[in-house]
């Protein structure tokens, strides 16, 4: 028996895709994850653009994560240009990046990925059935929203930071209101992982391999080195093309990536497979009440990485901003010149690459932008292959949301999307 799957307009994910399944005489012939959205060609745009102005263009790749690529955009810049910031405004950048994985990890758990495991349609549904579920969703993204607005001068597409500082300080008195904020918010956030871990999760996993920041040189989300996990290989920055190859596959208008001809995953639940040792005691308790262990070889588990993430995050950020006392400083002047830099951030989804080359005069000559979902999109595949065949004697209905319980975990960020899923399979 011959069977075309395809699912159109892959519901609650940040974006548009589509996949596509052929199975014959039983077997996996070809699995494509579509994305489906037109090319907007970001890397071309910035091209011939003044370097100080390329965090402010790189932003509008995505309106979920764009903080991400405010702080990915000028760290590489700032290397191009020579420029050193302040401890001060790498706090604030880490604070503003924290405040972005927050809300994200908040959205993707609450009104994407839990929904399925309660056969809802929309996270909306727990208004009726539990509505402490859906109150803790909307206070906690409100919550976490106010940090970004607070440190970048608004929610999406922040402003306020630029090339050697921020044009724009938070006043101490609004640290001290985040403060207060974010204490309000502690038992909600403890909540999350019991809630996320409880869930009974397809009994699915596979091997690949994960990579993430290295945290040897004591930063959580920046770092001059990556490492694997399974090879253990660790390379730095610089060398990341020659560890990563992009590549262009023409029924999807994304690019995907290989780590030395592998697929790969990088994600949450990279991050804990590779620095799990590193977390700290409140978080490994949350962990050790679990049923779900690290390192884990079941892209599901993504989902309670991200939840534990949030825990980790959460505290993470209450201790800067106790500890910060604004002190006012303008920007670090900088002065047009040639020059190359390469940063790697972890943003809510993996490691985000920004790359720039600049001319004399200070202009981009060339750049290079890989985001977490363009190299995941390939292990998507994989793991559809290898999941697909436990679930072929399901109906057509527990295949389809199978499916997408599978590629929503992954938390794939292509652009916001609220279209509903349609499923056609073709048997002969």
């Amino acid at each position: 028996m011959n069977r075309e799957i395809e699912l159109d307009h892959i519901t609650k994910i940040e974006g548009h895709a589509n996949l596509y399944v052929k199975v014959t005489h039983g077997k996996i012939k070809k699995v494509e994850l579509r994305v489906v959205e037109g090319a907007r060609y970001f890397e071309g745009l910035l091209l011939n653009r003044d370097a100080t102005d390329a965090h402010y263009i790189a932003s509008r790749i995505c309106g979920v994560c764009s903080q991400a690529h405010v702080v990915g955009a000028l760290h590489a810049i700032e290397k191009a240009l020579g420029c050193k910031s302040t401890p001060q405004t790498e706090v604030l950048r880490e604070l503003l990046l924290l405040g972005d994985i927050l809300e994200s990890h908040v959205l993707h758990l609450y009104f994407l990925a839990l929904p399925d495991y309660y056969a809802y349609s929309s996270a909306l549904e727990f208004a009726n059935s539990d509505p402490k579920i859906l109150r803790a969703a909307l206070v906690l993204k409100q919550t976490f929203n106010r940090i970004e607005r607070v440190l970048g001068g608004r929610e999406v597409h922040a402003v306020t930071p630029v090339v050697g500082g921020f044009s724009k300080l938070p006043t101490q008195e609004e640290i001290n209101g985040l403060v207060k904020d974010l204490k309000k918010v502690e038992k909600m956030v403890l909540q999350v992982p019991g809630l996320i871990g409880s869930l009974d999760l397809p009994k699915f996993s596979r091997p690949c391999e994960h990579i993430a920041i290295s945290r040897s040189n004591g930063s959580m989300f920046f770092g001059d080195e990556i490492k694997a996990m399974r090879n253990g290989k660790v390379f730095s920055i610089e060398e990341y093309k020659r560890n990563i190859n992009e590549y262009v596959d023409f029924t999807t208008t994304s690019k995907e990536a290989l780590f030395l001809g592998q697929s790969f995953m990088t994600s949450a639940l990279s991050r804990l497979n590779i620095h799990y040792a590193k977390l700290s005691p409140v978080a490994k308790k949350l962990v050790a009440g679990s049923k779900v262990k690290f390192p884990n070889d079941s892209p599901f588990a993504n989902n309670f990485a991200q939840a534990i993430e949030l825990v980790e995050f959460y505290y993470r950020a209450l201790k800067l901003l106790e500890g910060l006392k604004i002190k006012q400083e303008k920007p670090i002047p900088v002065k047009p010149r040639a020059g190359h830099g390469v940063s790697a951030t972890e943003v809510p989804r993996g490691i985000l690459f920004h790359e720039y080359e600049l001319n004399k005069s200070g202009s981009i000559k060339k750049c290079n932008i890989i985001t977490p979902t363009s190299q995941n999109l390939h292990n998507i595949e994989e793991d559809v292959h290898a999941f697909l065949p436990t679930i072929l004697d399901k109906h057509e209905a527990a295949i389809k949301l199978e499916l997408e319980k599978l590629i929503r975990a992954y938390d794939p960020c292509i652009s916001c999307s609220t279209h509903f899923l349609s499923l056609k399979l073709d048997r002969e």
